[in-house]
């Protein structure tokens, strides 16, 4: 797995790319709790992602709860694939942006 991170004023956006499983929970977890703080809206792009585990599913629940107490949103775009899957399974949907859900529509 290979970890990005960028920021435009307040929006922070976190980029994984590759396999996310209980390997790169820890650098996934570091990577939003310093990315946090400092933002207003924080987005974790998986257009490179293909494939996340139950672990990451959970340090991004962790993440939102963590932005969410800071006063920052925390947002999945670009899911596809399995990741999408795997969100759409657990429910974790809403972590979509409404247009981010209704292009993937689309494109299905």
């Amino acid at each position: 797995m290979d970890l990005w991170t960028s920021a435009t004023g307040r929006t922070a956006v976190v980029t994984p790319r590759g396999e996310l499983d209980i390997a790169h929970t820890h650098d996934l977890r570091r990577c939003l709790y310093e990315v946090g703080p400092t933002a207003t809206l924080v987005l974790v792009d998986l257009q490179h992602v293909t494939f996340l585990d139950s672990s990451i599913l959970g340090v991004l629940v962790g993440g939102v709860k963590r932005c969410t107490a800071n006063g920052t949103q925390l947002m999945i775009v670009n899911a596809a694939g399995i990741p999408l899957k795997a969100l759409t399974l657990t429910g974790l949907t809403h972590l979509l942006p409404e247009a981010d859900r209704r292009r993937t529509a689309l494109r299905g």
